[in-house]
């Protein structure tokens, strides 16, 4: 997450057009955005910056990304840019999918531009439809770097849970007045950060944090449990499907697959829970 955009880029953000008050109609289950000037440079190759002290150092790192990175293409949990107001981040629908197919822990962030209440409710409405078309996340982070105005957040935050039922986190700077009711993940550059408690700690916004580029980078202070249930083992999925199998062939499940007869409300069940077993093994 970029508190300062360059100039240029700036400019090349203005050329996609201006938010409006309502969700954009534009979200659909594809990438979208602009192509030429308005495709941000990638950051690949810049030297990382100074790492911090060797306790925090044993922590688990997250990335987070956004259009200013390539496609992810690595199956760690990572926090990637949903929208930059209501206007979907163009890496959004590959971070989203390769991450989601991967079944790890991922978080998406909107990036909230000021303006009235409209506009909260329009930056949720678009978050929410971004969501659904990425395949889903954890968690939902409001990156309130801008001046937002009184309560725009807590708006902010209130109309996307109420959308999509999924936890939310707050990105700001220490005492934002939602600390005591939602978790914090705190940009802080050199020093710690001195709130608490917070849930993932910003420590640079120029490092390798996990992929093969240069990215913004967090210290998991408890982020990555949020939203996400705990997975059976490996040993547990593998049982499982044995005894499926076993019920499968007992039943006559399988020979009548090879007759093309009906399979019935159980055979089908079964066959069902046995796709999502192995759809399952697939991700350990």
């Amino acid at each position: 997450m970029k508190r300062l955009l360059p100039l240029l880029a700036l400019l090349a953000f203005a050329g996609c057009g201006s938010q409006s008050s309502t969700a954009p109609r534009h979200l659909t289950a594809k990438p979208v955005g602009c192509m030429g000037p308005c495709s941000p440079t990638l950051k690949v190759g810049l030297p990382p910056k100074a790492e911090a002290s060797k306790a925090e150092a044993q922590l688990p790192r997250i990335p987070d990304v956004s259009e200013w990175q390539p496609c992810v293409n690595r199956a760690i949990p990572t926090v990637f840019r949903l929208a930059y107001g209501s206007r979907q981040d163009t890496r959004a629908f590959c971070d989203g999918r390769y991450l989601a197919a991967h079944h790890v822990w991922r978080a998406g962030y909107v990036y909230l531009l000021p303006g009235s209440w409209t506009a909260c409710t329009a930056q949720a409405n678009a978050g929410a439809q971004i969501v659904a078309a990425v395949g889903g996340v954890d968690l939902v982070i409001a990156d309130g770097e801008e001046k937002l105005g009184a309560g725009f957040q807590r708006c902010f935050l209130d109309r996307i849970h109420q959308l999509t039922h999924l936890p939310t986190a707050d990105y700001t700077g220490c005492f934002s007045g939602l600390e005591r009711i939602q978790p914090l993940w705190v940009p802080s550059y050199g020093a710690p950060p001195n709130c608490g408690p917070f849930k993932a700690w910003q420590y640079t916004d120029g490092t390798y944090c996990g992929e093969p580029y240069v990215t913004d980078c967090s210290f998991d202070y408890g982020i990555t449990s949020i939203g996400r249930h705990p997975q059976p083992s490996r040993p547990a999925l593998e049982a499982r499907r044995r005894a499926l199998r076993r019920a499968l062939l007992r039943y006559g499940c399988r020979a009548r697959v090879r007759r093309h007869e009906s399979l019935g409300p159980r055979c089908r069940r079964w066959f069902a829970q046995g796709n999502a077993v192995n759809r399952q093994l697939g991700g350990h």
